[in-house]
């Protein structure tokens, strides 16, 4: 593929330096831009193939720590502040990209697998730069991953003020970690334009 991959560093939160992976297509741009995040626990090369694939495509792709591979928060998911500093990371992502003349500011998408599908949910909600997400096997409250009453952390309040945005949920119809039910109320939770799919 015609890629090419650089570790970057961007501005994070006072507790953690944010890193991210970038691929690049060849050319000049603007190109449309995705920013992944990861489950957890995994790395930021967890979309590696499909970011490499995608720049073949003439799309930019940002795969990003989290606050929680940086050892800032020692992979403690019950931290309720790793969590904000997630959708802080991911609100610094797009500034990062938005800086890039390679990139097209308007034609940027998100996309979430589990820890990373929950915070795109609040990231839809607190942020109007991106209108596109993929939300893989998350749930719309924290709760139900570590216990949190913190309502900032509850992904189905943001995600239902997103009204011109798209989703594409995906789920597992066996998953052992995700109910059925919490499943279908991040889905019911989501106010912009949606598809859901079941494997």
């Amino acid at each position: 593929q015609n890629a090419t991959v650089t570790t970057v560093a961007y501005q994070g939160t006072e507790n953690c330096q944010a890193g991210a992976l970038l691929v690049m297509p060849e050319g000049e741009g603007p190109f449309p831009a995705v920013i992944y995040l990861h489950r957890v626990p995994a790395f930021k090369t967890q979309f590696l193939s499909e970011a490499v694939d995608l720049a073949g495509q003439g799309v930019v792709s940002l795969l990003l720590d989290s606050p929680f591979d940086l050892d800032c928060y020692n992979m403690n998911v019950r931290d309720d502040q790793g969590f904000i500093d997630t959708v802080i990371f991911v609100r610094r992502a797009i500034d990062f990209l938005t800086s890039l003349p390679q990139v097209d500011p308007s034609r940027i998408a998100y996309v979430g697998h589990s820890f990373g599908s929950n915070t795109g949910g609040v990231v839809a909600g607190v942020d109007d730069r991106i209108h596109y997400f993929v939300l893989m096997a998350g749930v719309g409250d924290i709760a139900a991953y570590n216990g949190s009453y913190l309502n900032d952390l509850n992904a189905n309040q943001y995600i239902s003020h997103a009204d011109d945005d798209e989703f594409l949920f995906q789920f597992a119809i066996r998953d052992e970690y995700i109910a059925l039910s919490a499943a279908n109320r991040y889905y019911d939770a989501a106010s912009g334009e949606k598809t859901i799919l079941w494997y």
